[in-house]
């Protein structure tokens, strides 16, 4: 299926910002690279509503695009911080979450969460424990409804 220019710029910049951000998961503390990111992809300065479907779909399929032509450093957490700065980048936003399975041994997993759902099209936090709202890459206030 041949995509769209918009497409293509769009896998384009989900692969260079994956593994820019894969490299930086390396480099740099998780606060480091939390204020890096927030400078270059700030929340909407207004309210944020609801993302758009078609705009979620497009981005979780250009991460997952990315994350798969170029696996190296591909964890939950890098597809995670690139889906929320494409997103950014478009007008949107969602809320970066982290959870927990016990057993053994303990797994833990991030995600992201818009209006209280999760993210179709990326890895879900479906069997973990979600710990407090993230504050690496603040959402806008509307975002974040109640928590």
């Amino acid at each position: 299926m041949k995509r769209s220019r918009a497409e293509r710029a769009l896998v384009l910049h989900a692969v260079a910002l994956h593994t820019a951000i894969a490299a930086f998961c390396r480099l740099l503390r998780f606060g480091s690279l939390s204020r890096v990111l927030e400078r270059f992809y700030p929340p909407p300065a207004g309210p944020c509503i609801s993302l758009d479907t078609e705009l979620e779909a497009h981005v979780t399929w250009a991460v997952a695009t990315a994350a798969q032509t170029f696996p190296a450093g591909s964890t939950c957490l890098t597809r995670a911080l690139t889906a929320q700065c494409l997103l950014r980048r478009h007008g949107g936003d969602a809320t970066l979450r982290f959870g927990v399975r016990g057993g053994e041994p303990v797994a833990a997993h991030a995600w992201l969460e818009s209006s209280g759902r999760e993210l179709a099209g990326l890895s879900t936090g479906a069997g973990y424990r979600a710990l407090g709202p993230s504050t690496a890459l603040r959402p806008a206030p509307s975002v974040v409804e109640g928590r």
